[in-house]
């Protein structure tokens, strides 16, 4: 069997900050050929019910230092992210119509956590002012020991990750919205700090 694990986070609210509830689901596969969208795809929400456990945030992880997997180029709707972010003022989360967090992450073997899913979600999270992972809903997907791999990274470049070293995926970023030939760009920005501070500007003046 071959197996991944999902944490799905829920933030507990403004006055409990450093504290989140999660879901923690083994999703489990006959055969090896899997990769993190397909153990999210295998997710069943609905078996969650009310079986949340609410825990202490050791590590607070700023959203500004999580990996982003697209330049500025590849964020493609400035205006969705600021409907986004009146929702999130008005009190509502970003879900998606399952319940699912749009955001999902990821653990690389050097620690560092990726966005693969939710980029404007995650700005508009941060141009709302949240500023901790805890303060916001995210969906967790590893391998159940842990950390993926550097070739598991690999399939969030799609059918470019032939192209990619698996120890130098993080040189890379995917534009989705380019044509085919030009989707598979080199890093410009390398966290989603750097990413906000030069979509910011857009957003405030849209």
């Amino acid at each position: 069997m071959y197996d991944w694990q999902i944490i799905l986070c829920l933030p507990v609210g403004t006055s409990e900050n450093g504290k989140e509830k999660i879901f923690t689901s083994s999703v489990t596969f006959s055969h090896g050929d899997t990769n993190a969208y397909m153990a999210v795809e295998k997710f069943n929400r609905a078996a969650i019910k009310d079986a949340f456990v609410t825990r202490e945030v050791n590590v607070r992880i700023n959203l500004r230092d999580i990996v982003n997997l697209h330049n500025c180029d590849g964020i493609k709707d400035i205006s969705r992210v600021k409907q986004m972010k009146k929702k999130i003022d008005s009190g509502r989360h970003i879900l998606q119509k399952d319940e699912i967090p749009n955001i999902k992450l990821v653990r690389a073997k050097t620690g560092e956590i990726i966005i693969f899913d939710g980029h404007h979600s995650m700005l508009a999270y941060m141009s709302s002012g949240k500023t901790y992972l805890d303060e916001i809903p995210y969906l967790f997907v590893s391998r159940t020991e842990g950390a993926i791999s550097n070739e598991e990274i690999l399939a969030f470049f799609g059918n470019h990750s032939y192209k990619i070293r698996p120890d130098k995926w993080k040189k890379y970023v995917v534009n989705w919205q380019a044509v085919p030939a030009y989707q598979l760009c080199l890093r410009i920005q390398n966290n989603m700090g750097e990413l906000y501070n030069i979509i910011f500007g857009q957003i405030s003046h849209k």
